[in-house]
Parts: structure tokens; sequence; C-alpha cells
């Protein structure tokens, strides 16, 4: 194994251990793409596939992810906190 296996384990690791200690659902995605890469590093070692691995395992993780919270989150009441049926009527 190279060093850079060992350096994708180690940002793997340190990335996963902040998400959780700082509760930070966006760094997930990050961790999964490190692991991704230390395993494409463990099994063909090309430099370039391993970028390619962390790049596309982050970004497709982090856009699905962020798209169900934030789906989640925004369609329940379609008109806002500050509509008009929120206020109180003071005329």
């Amino acid at each position: 194994m190279e060093l850079w296996f060992w350096g994708w384990l180690v940002v793997a690791a340190s990335t996963a251990v902040v998400a959780v200690v700082m509760r930070d659902r966006t760094a997930i995605p990050f961790a999964v793409g490190a692991a991704a890469a230390a395993l494409v590093e463990a099994t063909l070692g090309k430099p370039a596939w391993e970028w390619a691995a962390f790049g596309g395992v982050s970004i497709v993780l982090f856009v699905a992810l962020n798209r169900r919270t934030y789906r989640k989150r925004h369609t329940h009441d379609p008109k806002g906190r500050h509509s008009r049926s929120h206020l109180r009527d003071t005329d």
C-alpha cells in the first residue's frame, strides 16, 4: 500500500470524526468520497482515478443528501413563515 492509501484513510477518518462531533451532515459525503479514493488506491493505484472517485462520490452524495434535506424541510408549508396567514392582525 502506498502513502496515498494511508493519506486517504486519514482524511476519511478525520472528516467522519469531525462530522460526528460537530453534528455536520454536509461533511459526511466527503468522508465517504475519501474512503472510496482509498479503495481505488488499494486496487488500481492511479491518481487520476482516485481523484475522480473522491470527487464523483462526494458530489453525488452531497447533492443527494442536501436535496432531500432541502425538500423535506421546505415543502411542508409553501407559504413560508412570514406569509400573511401567519401574522397577527393588529389593525
